[in-house]
């Protein structure tokens, strides 16, 4: 009898292994992204600062979060294209805005490593996404 119970508890054991190892990605439910400056230079003027903070205010809003590490509902492709979607949005509110410095702000996928966003907004307003 205790036999046949080691056996059973190895198989379930098993089985569970198998479940838990697949990667299809229709299973996320919850996907991860941070977001943030990768890259920035400005003449020397400390509006830098504030230029930062618009820049990340409107993709907090935008993406409807309150921090750069956040979290979306659903599998990698649905998710990623409302964050890519939000970006363009992000984007779209800052457009006309003259920079005093330049900035690269990017949103990436932290499950994939891929970034989902890359905005780079430079002085003289030669903006682009």
């Amino acid at each position: 009898m205790s036999a046949m119970l080691l056996m059973l508890a190895a198989v379930c054991v098993t089985m569970t292994a198998f479940t838990a190892c697949s990667d299809d990605d229709e299973q996320v439910t919850e996907v991860t992204y941070t977001m943030g400056f990768t890259q920035m230079s400005s003449s020397g003027s400390f509006d830098f600062i504030q230029e930062m903070r618009t820049i990340e205010a409107a993709f907090l809003t935008v993406l409807g979060v309150t921090d750069t590490y956040f979290t979306k509902s659903g599998n990698n492709e649905q998710c990623d294209k409302e964050v890519r979607e939000a970006c363009e949005k992000a984007f779209n509110t800052l457009k006309g805005t003259k920079w005093k410095g330049s900035y690269v702000f990017k949103v990436t996928n932290i499950r994939t490593s891929e970034a989902v966003c890359e905005v780079v907004f430079k002085a003289n307003d030669e903006n682009f996404i």
